[in-house]
């Protein structure tokens, strides 16, 4: 349903793409892929966790979301690239899970090999 799609024009009807749980299992995140955004739910609160805070703009179709090895940060793999003489384009979005940083939760950066 394009009147739902809330970001780029695409011809998927996925909602929910990936998810990572923090090594701790209190955060976890979820990529909504039509949605260009990331949903983080604080298990931690109410019988089952909540949703915390949707972090948006993180770009196009997210899809795959990793924490690095020391939980700082996760990565979000960008699901649509573009493909110029045969090299692929990609992206992807850098969210800071340092739950004492100042941008806590917030795309602080963007990596593309282009």
């Amino acid at each position: 349903d394009a009147a739902r799609d809330r970001g780029e024009d695409t011809s998927t009807d996925i909602g929910a793409a990936g998810m990572a749980l923090s090594s701790d299992e209190t955060l976890l995140l979820a990529t909504h892929f039509r949605d260009n955004s990331v949903v983080a739910f604080d298990l931690t609160l109410d019988a089952y966790g909540a949703s915390v805070v949707r972090i948006g703009d993180v770009g196009e179709n997210p899809h795959v979301v990793r924490f690095t090895p020391d939980g700082n940060h996760a990565v979000v793999g960008l699901y649509t690239g573009e493909v110029i003489d045969g090299t692929a384009f990609s992206t992807l979005a850098i969210i800071d899970t340092n739950p004492s940083s100042p941008r806590y939760l917030e795309v602080v950066t963007w990596i593309s090999n282009r």
